[in-house]
């Protein structure tokens, strides 16, 4: 190995290599060796040989090929359908080893929380106060109602923690406008595409509140019963649904029929029963 030389001249030096200063050989302490130089002597400084150097920074292929398939992971997850298809499309045979890591955010709360995305959002008036809608590129993922625009924002931060948020108003004008005719004539449903994210069992109970026709109701027991488990954990799964009025949890009441338990507030939640029971039970029109 040539070498290591410093480009300072020195005057009258004759060491092998005129005018030059030859510096000390590896684990040398330098300022040992030259009492004076820069640093001070309360700074040792160690000079490495080349081969530790070469030795720190070998690459170990397996942590290598590790850190590639979490990367693809983390590319995969905010379009894939399941935990599952991004990890076979990242190249793991399974999903047991995504859960390895302690400390880390699982895969699933990765997708939850939208890590790697953008979502966009907007919020406007409407008859329970305030809207915000926000949306992934395959739809709806938070319908939320406030009384103001910064703590709306800061739950949707919350439960998002993880994305990129972005405000467009005008983007999502016409899905908003929909939304407002729905809270306005509860009969006009409005037809988004949703993006629903949540546990196994999260998601099978808010599929089952969206088969709960506008105008009616159903017991936390009566749901519990028919997907076999308990009213406590319907109840629970309602108040994590993050897509209010088209997840419709507002539909779901106590035993003895009492308006209880709603993520937003027990008013907004007559106010939406009591605006779909009264187009249930409007009278038809006479004929002219």
């Amino acid at each position: 190995m040539p070498t290591l030389l410093a480009e300072r001249r020195e005057p009258g030096r004759t060491d092998g290599c005129p005018g030059r200063r030859r510096l000390p050989s590896a684990g040398t302490d330098v300022n040992a060796a030259h009492p004076g130089t820069t640093g001070g002597a309360n700074r040792p400084v160690t000079v490495a040989s080349g081969a530790r150097l070469q030795g720190a920074y070998r690459p170990d292929p397996e942590a290598w090929a590790d850190a590639r398939r979490r990367a693809r992971l983390e590319a995969e997850l905010p379009q894939a359908p399941s935990v599952l298809a991004a990890a076979l499309e990242a190249g793991y045979s399974g999903t047991r080893a995504l859960y390895e890591r302690p400390g880390a955010l699982s895969p699933a709360q990765q997708r939850r929380q939208g890590a790697g995305e953008a979502l966009r959002y907007a919020i406007a008036p409407c008859p329970l106060g305030l809207l915000l809608l926000a949306a992934s590129e395959k739809g709806v993922c938070a319908l939320l109602f406030g009384d103001d625009e910064a703590s709306l924002e800061d739950d949707l931060r919350h439960r998002f923690a993880a994305a990129r948020l972005q405000r467009d108003d005008a983007g999502l004008g016409d899905w908003l406008n929909s939304v407002v005719a729905q809270l306005e004539e509860p009969e006009r449903a409005a037809r988004l595409p949703l993006d629903l994210r949540g546990t196994a069992f999260q998601q099978r109970v808010w599929r089952a509140l969206t088969q709960i026709p506008s105008g009616e109701t159903r017991r936390y027991g009566e749901l519990a019963a028919s997907l076999g488990t308990h009213a406590r954990a319907i109840a629970r799964a309602c108040a994590s649904n993050p897509v209010g009025l088209l997840v419709p949890c507002h539909r779901v009441v106590g035993g003895d029929g009492a308006r209880l338990g709603y993520r937003w507030g027990a008013q907004r939640k007559a106010a939406l029963l009591d605006g779909e029971r009264a187009v249930l039970h409007e009278p038809e029109p006479e004929a002219g």
